[in-house]
């Protein structure tokens, strides 16, 4: 959009941030012919939690909040078992989950 307007403007670039965790994600796309854009997120394996989305001209300092989501994230200790066990035997397996969503100190 034009800046302080509602026109949708075609072929200009478009600056998006996505944070989580104090860390920023910068990327830039460009409208499309209608003035709209398009941005694909694919987070990393390990990462979760609560992102804050902003997109705004280049030139723009300000970061206006403009979305949030939230990915939710598991860990399982171990990750693998190998096991060899005789038929109508049972054996307890300890296993730990940590939410990785959640904010590390």
């Amino acid at each position: 959009m034009g800046q302080g307007s509602e026109i949708l403007m075609p072929f200009v670039p478009v600056k998006i941030g996505i944070t989580t965790r104090g860390f920023d994600r910068l990327d830039t796309v460009t409208t499309d012919s209608q003035g709209n854009f398009t941005y694909i997120f694919t987070p990393g394996a390990n990462e979760a939690g609560t992102f804050t989305l902003w997109a705004a001209h280049p030139d723009v300092s300000t970061r206006m909040v403009q979305a949030t989501f939230t990915i939710a994230g598991l860990q399982v200790d171990p990750q693998t078992i190998n096991v060899r066990m005789v038929k109508n035997t049972s054996l307890d397996i300890p296993i730990k989950l940590k939410n990785t969503a959640l904010r590390r100190s």
